[in-house]
């Protein structure tokens, strides 16, 4: 069902105590704008390359420990929030790590 709005742009699914992210959210290439924030969502799938689209990217208050490298594809992202979550220091991502 969730993959099959193929045309959305916006998605807000904030606070609702989500830990694991639907893997057909990934398919949706139009999404411009998405809200994730304040749940509990512990990774993000390196799927989240299938997004060009992406330009605000809203993970805060979340309980994710790493980053996928492939957020480094969203070459449209122009607001990534971050805050509030459990971080543990990143290895360097350079160019060739993304291919």
């Amino acid at each position: 069902a969730l993959g099959n709005l193929l045309f959305l742009e916006n998605l807000n699914i904030s606070n609702n105590q989500i830990k694991i992210l639907p893997q057909p959210l990934m398919n949706l290439q139009q999404l411009q704008i998405l809200d994730i924030s304040f749940n509990q969502i512990e990774c993000i799938s390196p799927a989240i390359r299938n997004m060009s689209r992406l330009i605000t990217l809203r993970i805060n208050n979340n309980q994710l420990e790493a980053l996928p490298l492939e957020l480094g594809f969203l070459l449209s992202l122009e607001e990534l929030q971050i805050e509030n979550n459990p971080l543990h220091a990143q290895a360097e991502i350079n160019e060739q790590s993304l291919y």
